[in-house]
């Protein structure tokens, strides 16, 4: 009687973490990663002073963004943002300030992981250094003005304007007519951001990162104070995902495309 002899198990060769990382997909990944790296060291690195004032430029940051109406959440969001990428690249407050650094954080992983939150901080950095740099400019070129003599107030041009302007000059629009964007936390961790217009009707949530995204929502809610908060909520649901992608801007290729697509794509963005 012929007995079959038992087939012998041969264990699977162990996955080849070499071979893999030098796969052409891997390899396209991370020469784009690096190409984004590497379009930082272009810019001016920071100085001595640029450190010194880091401080003072992001709390002058932080009054500006409080005059644009922003919430406490997406201000400490935005100055955050811009502290960190200061402390990543080692770039100059000027370079940061600047359409190319602009380009290249909205071309980086942490942007896109943000859903654009990072280069909408950057572009505000942005119209804030302008801002300065205006009123700056303004104060060193105007004409020293004499000074002039006290003049009692006009009792009469006073009494003569209506009750109604007074009121409206004197009483700006409250916190709660105004609406908010506030945290949503579970369990201490931040799990979205909630439209409030006015505060307490709650219009929608996003996503804890969709800092802009809220702003914008919150804007649109603004503009359409006329409208009942149902009418708000289906408004602001309608226009979500436009928004979303404007704020995300156009979709680079696919890794393995062309790099004649490629670069189309980079000139474009």
């Amino acid at each position: 009687v012929e007995v079959a002899s038992p087939q012998r198990w041969t264990p699977a060769a162990p996955r080849n973490a070499a071979v893999e990382a030098a796969s052409p997909v891997r390899q396209a990944a991370a020469a784009q990663s690096a190409d984004v790296e590497d379009s930082f060291r272009q810019f001016d690195p920071a100085t001595q002073d640029d450190k010194a004032q880091l401080e003072g430029v992001l709390t002058a940051f932080s009054e500006h963004l409080v005059t644009k109406e922003l919430s406490s959440a997406s201000v400490k969001a935005y100055v955050g943002a811009v502290r960190k990428l200061f402390k990543d690249h080692g770039r100059s407050l000027r370079a940061m300030a600047s359409r190319g650094f602009h380009s290249a954080v909205k071309a980086g992983k942490a942007n896109k992981s943000g859903n654009g939150m990072v280069a909408s901080a950057v572009k505000r950095f942005m119209a804030f250094r302008s801002d300065a740099g205006n009123a700056s400019e303004r104060a060193s070129v105007a004409p020293r003005a004499a000074p002039a003599r006290a003049r009692a107030p006009n009792a009469s041009a006073a009494a003569a304007a209506p009750a109604s302007a007074r009121k409206r000059c004197s009483q700006p629009p409250s916190e709660e007519s105004r609406g908010k964007v506030s945290e949503e936390s579970r369990g201490g961790k931040v799990v979205g951001r909630v439209v409030w217009f006015p505060v307490g009707a709650r219009i929608l949530q996003v996503q804890p990162a969709e800092v802009e995204l809220a702003e914008r929502l919150l804007g649109l809610c603004r503009a359409n104070a006329g409208r009942s908060t149902d009418e708000l909520k289906k408004l602001c649901n309608e226009r979500k995902e436009s928004i979303r992608k404007e704020l995300a801007g156009p979709k680079e290729p696919s890794v393995g495309q062309g790099s004649a697509a490629h670069q189309a794509a980079n000139a474009c963005c």
